[in-house]
């Protein structure tokens, strides 16, 4: 028996190959082991590593996302709200291949996927919103709604740390 997640995420390849013409779809799952990665297939993010970062220290949070994407709270999977931010602006003396991985957003539309990969299982979360909210508005972000959720979010505009640019998607 397979998971509406599982269904959906073959329904997404079925879909890929077929648009693109491609033989097979790229393999993105063989290197997991407790890998955390996100996909999102419209900003071409593929298997982009997330870490876990200290919601208490702003300079270790920074750092991980030399290395991909940042993670609060809780584990996907875990039925309860998901945190992911990531660079659109990167300062000038930053040279991370990641310093403007989030710098298209704002393109994001609902409908749209966010698939996760963590520790060898697959998630599938689908966009149903966007907002603009103040810097000092992570209150907000952190807030559970009772459900599994992800909140990706990076700063707003782009090259201006004011607000955060968000996007909500719910487990399907």
């Amino acid at each position: 028996m397979m998971t509406r997640g599982e269904f959906s995420e073959i329904l997404y390849r079925l879909r890929a190959i077929q648009s693109q013409s491609l033989t097979e779809f790229p393999n993105i799952t063989a290197q997991y082991s407790d890998e955390y990665t996100v996909t999102i297939p419209k900003l071409n993010i593929i298997n982009l590593k997330v870490s876990f970062a200290d919601l208490y220290n702003e300079k270790k949070a920074l750092e991980t996302l030399r290395a991909g994407l940042g993670h609060y709270m809780n584990p996907p999977g875990d039925g309860k709200k998901i945190v992911i931010f990531g660079h659109s602006s990167g300062y000038y003396w930053d040279s991370s291949a990641y310093k403007h991985v989030l710098r298209q957003i704002h393109t994001l539309q609902n409908g749209d996927m966010i698939y996760v990969n963590y520790q060898e299982k697959g998630y599938v979360y689908q966009i149903f919103s966007q907002q603009i909210i103040a810097a000092s508005g992570m209150a907000n972000i952190l807030q559970s709604n009772g459900y599994e959720e992800i909140a990706l979010y990076t700063c707003w505009p782009l090259d201006s740390i004011r607000q955060r640019y968000v996007v909500h998607a719910v487990r399907i």
